[in-house]
């Protein structure tokens, strides 16, 4: 059977003398395993469209008998290149990449997930300032498309909002990774707490599920709150995924804003 997708590179690895191996996520199939024929000879049709971040139209010979599938053509919508030129989009879209090689399973189909990769990934291609918050965004995203979205509209014992926590001056809650939620100081001895987290943190992953792509680009990101995010989210995702890993673009990125 010979189809046409729409899909997103994920991974690109050289196979033998002058063939690649992609991951390829693609809107009408899922994530599929795919060999290019000749696509590492000096003259080839393909150019930058084997690459990863590449979004491409792309024919394919599917044969349901085995995993690894044949494309035989593939035409180069967008390369991103203002991603591929800046360190921070550069990297944290690779991370965004790697999060979606984790979750996906190979022809399970899930358009609103390459829906939200395409728009995150023009978002980060066009935006002006950090793309961190557009990382973590499309993290919580993900969550919510897998079915495990956390209860932090508020505390899960007396109720009140995380806004109106903050409005009262709360500075410490306690994440419940188990149950998906969070306890405010007042509800839980927060020295029992393994891993207490700036309720801030808490009150921007909330913003984060509810505002769209565009909204978010807009967000000031406190950097005093970005390790509690980052950490809480990860953890979450973790805890729902066993096969998750640290990603390891997200890896380097965080080593090299670090020095």
């Amino acid at each position: 059977m010979i189809i046409k997708v729409d899909a997103i590179v994920l991974r690109s690895l050289d196979y033998q003398e002058s063939s690649k191996i992609l991951t390829i996520f693609t809107r009408e199939q899922g994530a599929l395993s795919v060999i290019v024929k000749g696509a590492r000879r000096a003259k080839n049709k393909f150019g930058a469209s084997l690459e990863p971040l590449a979004h491409i139209n792309a024919v394919l010979y599917i044969k349901e008998t085995r995993e690894l599938q044949l494309l035989t053509e593939a035409e180069l919508i967008s390369s991103f290149p203002k991603i591929q030129c800046d360190f921070e989009k550069l990297f944290l879209s690779l991370s965004i990449l790697e999060l979606v090689y984790v979750v996906t399973r190979h022809t399970e189909q899930n358009e609103l997930l390459f829906d939200l990769l395409k728009e995150t990934l023009e978002t980060i291609e066009n935006a002006t300032k950090s793309v961190v918050l557009l990382f973590y965004y499309f993290e919580v995203r993900v969550i919510e498309l897998l079915g495990y979205r956390p209860s932090i509209e508020g505390c899960a014992s007396c109720n009140k909002s995380v806004q109106d926590l903050l409005q009262q001056g709360a500075k410490r809650a306690l994440f419940e990774f188990m149950r998906g939620s969070f306890q405010c100081e007042s509800c839980f001895p927060l020295q029992d707490a393994e891993f207490p987290v700036d309720v801030r943190a808490i009150a921007l992953w909330e913003q984060l599920s509810r505002l769209n792509v565009k909204e978010i680009k807009e967000l000031y990101l406190n950097t005093d709150v970005q390790g509690d995010l980052d950490r809480i989210i990860t953890m979450y995702l973790e805890h729902h995924q066993p096969e998750m890993r640290k990603l390891r673009a997200k890896q380097m990125f965080d080593a090299i804003q670090n020095q």
